[in-house]
């Protein structure tokens, strides 16, 4: 039995019932962006009513680079193995950016009070 996020899920149960592993996880990927997106956009809605375009421009540059690092991980041989570290290099340059932006931005807005 294979020991992967999906495990959980019997596929021999559900090929009787004529459904493919390949349908099953296409149905799992569905249900975890639909649930992502009513998460999400919430959170999107409060922040233009905020507006905070700032921060809608950091996340989204944020998931941008991200999806870029895995496009480039699908084509490239031998990626694969330091995926994990390029990808936890990653995760710590856009966090200190996010802290390096609101510095800056609060500074700014601290200097424009005096």
């Amino acid at each position: 039995m294979e020991n992967t996020i999906y495990s959980f899920i019997k596929v021999s149960h559900l090929n009787a019932l004529g459904l493919e592993t390949e349908q099953v996880y296409f149905l799992m990927f569905s249900l975890g962006a639909i649930i992502t997106y009513l998460i999400v956009h919430p959170v999107i809605s409060w922040f233009i009513e905020l507006k905070s375009a700032k921060l809608l421009s950091y996340v989204v540059s944020s998931m941008l680079v991200i999806i870029v690092l895995f496009i480039n991980a699908m084509y490239m041989e031998g990626i694969a193995s330091i995926l994990f570290n390029l990808l936890d290099t990653m995760l710590q340059v856009l966090g200190w950016f996010g802290i390096i932006l609101i510095l800056y931005y609060c500074v700014r807005k601290f200097m424009g009070k005096i």
